[in-house]
């Protein structure tokens, strides 16, 4: 769900991310398995809307960050059930430079 999800990010929003995508892709990453039906219906009672599957995806990889420009996702950080930081690509970045330096 995560790539299809990217993937049409990319092309609608993004298209010059288009190549640097496959070559990421291409260096085969790590992947979870699809979440189950049953999965999905609990994440559907955190978050209602199509973005279920990302959470869900997120959840099941034990990501310890979700990166997006959503604004729906935002509001997970005051769910004490979802152990996950959601972060823009900015705030990513600063808090990685933070870090590294």
């Amino acid at each position: 769900e995560v790539l299809v999800e990217t993937e049409r990010a990319i092309e609608n929003k993004f298209p010059a991310l288009k190549i640097p995508f496959l070559d990421f892709l291409t260096n085969k990453p790590i992947l979870t398995k699809k979440i189950t039906g049953r999965e999905l219906k609990t994440m559907r009672r955190i978050i209602d809307t199509e973005d279920a599957p990302i959470l869900g995806g997120a959840i099941k990889s034990r990501a310890d960050v979700l990166i997006t420009l959503d604004k729906e996702f935002q509001k997970l950080t005051a769910i004490d059930t979802v152990k996950l930081e959601v972060l823009s690509p900015g705030e990513f970045l600063q808090k990685y430079r933070r870090e590294v330096n």
